[in-house]
């Protein structure tokens, strides 16, 4: 008998399997839904496998009129690698995307040479492509 995936586990855990697969010209996108559950957190992607997400406020400071921020809890999390089943499919280029639904705070990743780098919409990661909803949308559309 198969075990099947429950619903609201996507929220919580990760599968080996994309959860959308789009095909748009030449390309496959196998694409991966975070789903963040509040705007204030931060991403940090130190591989392709583990990424860190942070949460933190920010603490004004009347005497100098600036907010600094207090980082109030951090989690490690594992982004287990897709199959290879499907990130190959012949003729045609397989690409993978990572969409944050709604848009965090801040995304970060290490680069190859060891710096911390800001993602913005499109942006690369060793092949993948970081996103919000609506920048995948316009990606697709363009």
């Amino acid at each position: 008998m198969k075990k099947k995936r429950l619903f609201i586990s996507s929220f919580f855990f990760f599968s080996k399997k994309p959860d959308l697969m789009i095909t748009a010209g030449d390309t496959v996108y196998c694409v991966r839904i975070i789903a963040c559950r509040a705007r204030k957190r931060h991403y940090h992607f130190v591989n392709h496998e583990w990424f860190v997400r942070v949460f933190r406020y920010y603490i004004l400071s009347l005497a100098f009129h600036s907010g600094t921020p207090l980082t109030v809890s951090k989690r490690a999390m594992r982004l287990p690698p897709l199959d290879e089943k499907y990130l190959s499919n012949g003729e045609l280029k397989s690409r993978v995307a990572l969409i944050f639904n709604p848009s965090p705070l801040e995304i970060t990743f290490t680069s190859r040479d060891n710096r911390r780098e800001i993602a913005t919409n499109g942006t690369d990661f060793d092949g993948w492509l970081i996103y919000n909803g609506k920048g995948f949308i316009q990606t697709l559309d363009a």
